[in-house]
């Protein structure tokens, strides 16, 4: 395969100028498509369930890659990975890759068999743990071989000119969470009231607190922006991640963010952060849906500054070996090194 190397790619996203890690890529001879799932005009704007700008741009991906556009398309989040899939018919001559393949929820019945009809000739998925890959492999009846695990990779986080003077109600004297996929608020609020000599700042969506009562000793803020969460949990003496039951693959945005930020995690135990947090070595964890539990682990950190700070640092020490932006580059480039010499990914 001569000549520039062609991508085509689709992301479920809201961000207009997203354009993944072609910036960071100028000089690897890659000439890079985007199709946008944002809503384009009036119908699309007037309808969002189902979201009719999804399908435009699976389509659009579809048809392209079809046509022999593309040496290779990617796609980003499940949804448009089947979307893609499903338009493509089976006629598409460059491999897929889905990156960022996860679920909050597994998709039951109709949804299942449509989605392990598409999934089926997809040729690579990116998850961002070990336990995602048998996980989504099994249910899905596909060849775990097809699967490969990559640490969720960002650019470090920049600290805000202001961070404390903009947040007002964040400082060295509170704790943090931020997030809404899988948490489990309820039994973190309930450790709270616990701990009454405790702050802490709940990033969250209203649909994520919907139902539960806050104490006082809490202070919520509601959809932020990313840059502000984040100035929330650099403002926070640690960070808590309460996730819903012991399987959960979620919570890596956040997690490696405070890892950037040299921020200890009091994480509820699950297969899905393991990759990332060792407990005694970068947070504690605790058993799921133990709100005394939660709680004691929240005050002994508390009380114990020294040690949260040298998990903190053990964090960020990870996070800047596994989590950086770099090495996503650097996976990509190997896709695209193994697409030239064999067509496969």
């Amino acid at each position: 395969m001569s000549g520039r190397f062609r991508i085509g790619c689709c992301a479920e996203t809201d961000e207009p100028n997203w354009r993944w890690v072609s910036a960071a890529m100028t000089d690897d001879d890659v000439e890079w498509t985007f199709f946008s799932n944002i809503p384009q005009n009036t119908l699309e704007r007037a309808i969002l369930r189902p979201r009719l700008s999804r399908y435009r741009a699976c389509r659009g991906l579809a048809a392209a890659a079809v046509a022999g556009r593309f040496d290779l398309i990617v796609t980003h989040h499940p949804l448009v990975t089947c979307w893609t899939e499903h338009f493509c018919r089976g006629r598409r001559p460059c491999p897929h890759v889905a990156f960022a393949f996860n679920f909050t929820r597994l998709p039951r019945s109709l949804r299942r068999t449509v989605m392990q009809r598409a999934f089926a000739s997809v040729d690579r998925f990116v998850v961002f743990s070990e336990f995602e890959r048998s996980l989504y492999a099994d249910y899905f009846r596909i060849p775990v071989e097809r699967f490969q695990m990559v640490h969720w990779g960002v650019h470090e986080p920049q600290a805000a000119t202001a961070d404390i003077a903009t947040l007002g109600d964040a400082s060295s004297n509170a704790i943090c969470a931020v997030g809404t996929q899988a948490r489990d608020y309820a039994t973190l609020l309930e450790a709270m009231r616990r701990l009454p000599q405790i702050r802490l700042i709940l990033v969250a969506t209203p649909a994520s607190l919907r139902g539960l009562s806050v104490p006082s000793n809490v202070t919520v803020r509601l959809s932020i922006p990313l840059a502000e969460a984040q100035s929330v949990i650099r403002s926070s003496r640690f960070m808590v991640l309460p996730l819903v039951h012991a399987q959960v693959p979620c919570g890596h945005v956040t997690m490696v963010a405070a890892m950037f930020c040299a921020r200890a995690i009091v994480a509820t135990e699950s297969s899905g952060i393991s990759d990332y947090l060792t407990p005694g070595q970068n947070g504690l964890t605790v058993a799921p849906s133990d709100a005394a539990a939660l709680a004691a682990a929240i005050e002994r950190l508390w009380n114990d500054p020294a040690t949260a700070a040298q998990l903190g640092q053990n964090g960020r020490e990870f996070a800047l070996a596994h989590c950086t932006e770099a090495k996503i580059i650097g996976f990509v480039r190997d896709l695209i090194g193994r697409c030239r010499t064999t067509g496969q990914v």
